[in-house]
């Protein structure tokens, strides 16, 4: 432990980057059953902040490689992931989870209405 402490004494703080952690903290603790129970309408409230948490490690990177706002250094990989990140939250759009099923239905009934060759 000492030797993590000492490595993150001697880089910059950065507000972004080392609150994104703290802030996912309290999303990991009530993700269990019993605490959707136990804070009813405001647990879905707590886990909406994921949009706003997810993308923030992309924006900033915790190595010091690069720097997405400077456009400095090697900034591939955080696009790579806030790609990643950009589409599995908008997966999560009713919009699109709509879309998505309607064409799984019509996918599978077309394939079982289909005449045999």
């Amino acid at each position: 432990m000492g030797l993590l402490r000492s490595d993150r004494d001697a880089e910059a703080v950065h507000p972004v980057r080392d609150g994104d952690f703290r802030a996912a903290d309290p999303l990991a603790v009530t993700s269990f059953d019993i605490w959707k129970v136990r804070l009813g309408k405001n647990w879905k409230r707590l886990h909406q902040l994921v949009y706003v948490i997810a993308p923030l490690p992309c924006c900033i990177t915790p190595s010091r490689e690069g720097d997405i706002f400077r456009l400095q250094g090697d900034i591939v990989r955080p696009l790579i992931y806030a790609l990643i990140i950009l589409i599995l939250l908008l997966l999560r759009l009713p919009a699109i989870r709509r879309f998505i099923a309607s064409r799984n239905r019509l996918g599978g009934r077309a394939a079982r209405s289909a005449p045999p060759a």
